[in-house]
């Protein structure tokens, strides 16, 4: 099955990426590309392997959610013929607030 980034979680995730490279150095930012990538990984292989996100229940999608990084969710849902990243969430912040961003910026 292959993986679909939405716009706004590549973006979110690149910027993410560039802070940690600024704040806290470049092997950090190697973490945090490789912690991406084996969510991602794990994703592919099981994509009903995590927990449906309790804060995006009852939306158009069955919504995911992935912990990586020490501060990051990754946000995805499965549809017949991708999983599609839907959003990067920075657990730091308001989760609802979050929430419906996520449900916003997915709506058809």
């Amino acid at each position: 099955m292959k993986v679909v980034w939405y716009t706004k979680a590549k973006e979110t995730w690149q910027k993410t990426l560039q802070y940690v490279r600024l704040e806290y150095g470049y092997r950090s930012a190697i973490h945090f590309r490789e912690d991406t990538n084996a969510v991602v990984k794990q994703i592919k292989t099981f994509p009903n392997s995590a927990p449906i996100e309790k804060l995006l229940q009852g939306s158009e999608f069955e919504f995911r959610s992935v912990a990586f990084g020490e501060y990051n969710k990754l946000i995805y849902y499965i549809a017949k013929d991708a999983i599609y990243v839907a959003d990067i969430w920075d657990t730091r912040r308001e989760p609802k607030n979050q929430a419906d961003e996520t449900i916003e910026n997915n709506q058809n």
